[in-house]
C-alpha cells in the first residue's frame, strides 16, 4: 500500500461521508493493492471514504496538491 498526504477541496454532495462541499481538507490518501483509494481527514478520523480508483476520487475532489508537514 502506498500512502501520501494531500490537501484537497471536496466537491461532492454536501454531508457525504461527513465532508462539507467547498471545504478544503488535509487527507491521508492510501492506494490499495487492487488499485482502489482510501482516504481520511487527518484532523477528524471519522471522515473517511473508499474509492474504486483515482478517477472516482477526482470526481469528488478538486485542487488536489501534495502536503508536507512543516
Amino acid at each position: 500500500m502506498t500512502e501520501i498526504k494531500v490537501k484537497a477541496t471536496f466537491k461532492g454532495k454536501n454531508g457525504s461521508m461527513g465532508f462539507e462541499t467547498g471545504k478544503q481538507y488535509t487527507l491521508n490518501l492510501n492506494k490499495d493493492k487492487d488499485g482502489g483509494i482510501s482516504i481520511y481527514d487527518i484532523n477528524d478520523m471519522s471522515h473517511f471514504c473508499d474509492y474504486t480508483s483515482f478517477i472516482t476520487f477526482l470526481n469528488n475532489w478538486e485542487n488536489v496538491s501534495s502536503y508536507k508537514n512543516k
